[in-house]
């Protein structure tokens, strides 16, 4: 069987004991089982709050497997309303590495990223989570070495599935149920999964760009994906395009 191929059904047995999990601790050492097998050192998933607003320990809102020592001083000095990381997820609401947060953080914030590096938390991508109405998530996942494309296009669909199934656990459950899809939106969902490019998939269609956008877009809101490989994803796992 062809590799890519492999991983991809290995993704997708991932997505459905993610989706059968019975606890937020059982879904997160699925996810963390999944992350790790693909190169990465360190988990974070959950709501981004502000504790000091909700009046609650960030850790009702998520899970990490960061070294305790730090997770507490994390949670004692409120790092969570001045992590760059976080607030960074807020203005891009796509995938960014670390260092690219530190960038754009306050001095106080790049000392929060720097003092993590004492933790071994030196290096890594942020995954914000965003679906329609539903809270603003993120998955922070630390590595050593770098991600190739293709890793970390498997960890975007596994975090995002991950964090809409902690939702439910969280109180707010994204279920709904499936819609239904044109066989033009079908089409363009096939070839983009097959990695064509919106370009691409205009020209076998002799439509403009502009317009297979305006069909993705659809789709997200049709979906409520949080983007057009959650999309996919979905898909996927309902049966309305082929592996």
């Amino acid at each position: 069987m062809d590799v890519n191929k492999t991983e991809w059904l290995s993704v997708l047995t991932t997505l459905d004991i993610i989706e059968v999990s019975e606890t937020i601790d059982s879904l997160f050492e699925t996810t963390k089982a999944a992350v790790y097998d693909r190169g990465c050192t360190s988990l974070l998933i959950g709501r981004i709050i502000n504790p000091l607003l909700t009046r609650k320990k960030v850790t009702e809102f998520g899970r990490t497997d960061w070294p305790e020592e730090y997770l507490n001083l994390w949670i004692k000095e409120n790092y969570a309303i001045h992590d760059p990381i976080a607030q960074y997820a807020l203005k891009s609401r796509k995938t960014f590495d670390w260092q690219t947060a530190r960038k754009y953080g306050s001095s106080y914030g790049r000392k929060i990223l720097d003092q993590a590096r004492d933790f071994k938390l030196k290096n890594g991508i942020a995954i914000p989570v965003t679906a329609g109405h539903l809270p603003i998530g993120i998955a922070s996942i630390g590595y050593e070495k770098a991600l190739a494309p293709q890793s970390l296009l498997k960890l975007e669909i596994i975090a995002i599935h991950a964090y809409l199934k902690m939702l439910s656990f969280l109180g707010q459950s994204p279920a709904s149920p499936m819609v239904e899809l044109t066989k033009r939106e079908i089409d363009i969902l096939t070839f983009t999964a097959a990695g064509k490019t919106a370009w691409e998939i205009g020209a076998i269609y002799n439509i403009s760009e502009n317009t297979v956008h305006t069909h993705l877009r659809k789709i997200i809101t049709k979906t409520n994906a949080a983007n057009k490989t959650h999309a996919v994803t979905l898909a996927l796992r309902n049966g309305q395009i082929l592996p």
